[in-house]
């Protein structure tokens, strides 16, 4: 796939305990973050379903207006089978940097998804469906009511001339959310017009080294561990990234203390550490870079904080702060927590779950990553 570069991405999660059904249906998925390019391809995806997804037709569709059709193996109807993800035919179409496209979607008949993408703040994707109200239905929207999702995709790739960077970021909900996401995907559009692209790897409530607690009442959605992940998602998509930037750990702290996960599944700060740093192995098999990212104060999330959490992360934070491992650091804790107290996220920036960086949070995070540093440019 020499000159093929994903542009967009986005890490399905398991719907499995709580299904999505769109039914004779049109979705419209439109991004704006890739370089000058001359063609086109789509990953189709099913990950988890256990029914054959069928999309009646698929159209690349253009600033202009002009609507190219995507076909898989020459056929416009698209089949998409249980656990398999299948990328389109190439489709010829220029188009410049950061240009907006919209991928049009006409889904035929009832469709049981149990696999999607999902975010909630993101600038640089939107995503919507003909029937507005409605359009896409499930008990998820009950629990998750601001979750945009994306059924059907799950990879935008582009055949450009131009040598392309990529940065993927691996984490759990502070990165699947997209609320530093977005921005830093704003920010690399601005400065490098294209040519520095970002996906995001993200799994809300994942854990580094343990996979979801099924008593969670979240089924798989919450993922494998990202120790036994990070190989497959970060590099079995038909390329090789040049940098990750790696955020994991919180939940591996917080879970088993409220419940989310068996008490017995409890760890520490050095084995948080050292998974982390097994991911950073991996990547440098690859001969990618890595740049771990220290964890977020959450003092104040709900009940769930106690001082002896504070005691873990800061632990983690200062191992990783020590580590030869990693590429580089970068150091999300000093950037957002509160001068004031610094076992919680500034007031100025986090949501409030206090756990999650906010918009205002999310930026900040954005705005201080070296991209001299991440990017070598």
């Amino acid at each position: 796939m020499k000159n093929w570069y994903s542009i967009w991405g986005y890490r399905s999660l398991d719907f499995g305990a709580f299904p999505l059904y769109v039914e004779n249906e049109t979705e419209y998925v439109e991004i704006c973050a890739f370089p000058p390019c001359e063609a086109f391809k789509i990953r189709f995806q099913n990950t988890f379903g256990t029914e054959t997804l069928h999309i009646e037709e698929a159209w690349l569709v253009v600033r202009d207006g002009k609507k190219c059709p995507v076909t898989v193996n020459g056929q416009r109807r698209i089949a998409v089978s249980p656990g398999k993800r299948i990328w389109s035919d190439e489709v010829i179409q220029k188009a410049e940097a950061g240009q907006k496209i919209q991928i049009k979607l006409r889904w035929s008949g009832k469709n049981v998804v149990k696999s999607a993408c999902t975010f909630l703040a993101n600038s640089m994707t939107g995503v919507w469906y003909s029937k507005n109200e409605g359009g896409l239905t499930g008990s998820f929207f009950e629990k998750e009511p601001l979750h945009q999702c994306v059924t059907g995709l799950d990879q935008i790739a582009v055949w450009t001339e131009e040598p392309v960077f990529t940065v993927v970021a691996f984490g759990d909900s502070i990165t699947h959310m997209s609320r530093w996401t977005a921005p830093f995907a704003e920010r690399l559009l601005e400065t490098y017009q294209g040519r520095v692209t970002l996906l995001n790897m993200g799994i809300c409530g994942n854990r580094l080294l343990h996979d979801a607690s099924v008593g969670s009442g979240h089924g798989g959605w919450f993922g494998e561990r990202g120790i036994v992940r990070f190989e497959r998602d970060v590099f079995a998509n038909g390329f090789v990234p040049d940098a990750v930037i790696l955020l994991e750990g919180i939940n591996d702290i917080l879970h088993p203390a409220i419940g989310e996960a068996p008490p017995e599944e409890a760890v520490s700060a050095e084995e948080i550490v050292a998974g982390l740093e097994s991911c950073a192995d991996t990547a440098h098999y690859h001969q990618t870079k890595i740049y771990a990212a220290t964890l977020l104060p959450f003092k104040g999330c709900k009940d769930h904080w106690r001082p002896w959490h504070e005691e873990k992360r800061n632990c983690v934070n200062d191992l990783l702060r020590r580590s030869t491992v990693f590429d580089e650091i970068f150091d999300f804790d000093s950037w957002a927590k509160d001068p004031a107290d610094e076992s919680r996220l500034n007031p100025k920036g986090g949501s409030e779950d206090k756990l999650h960086p906010g918009i205002e949070g999310g930026k900040t995070l954005a705005e201080q990553i070296d991209l001299s540093l991440l990017c070598g440019k």
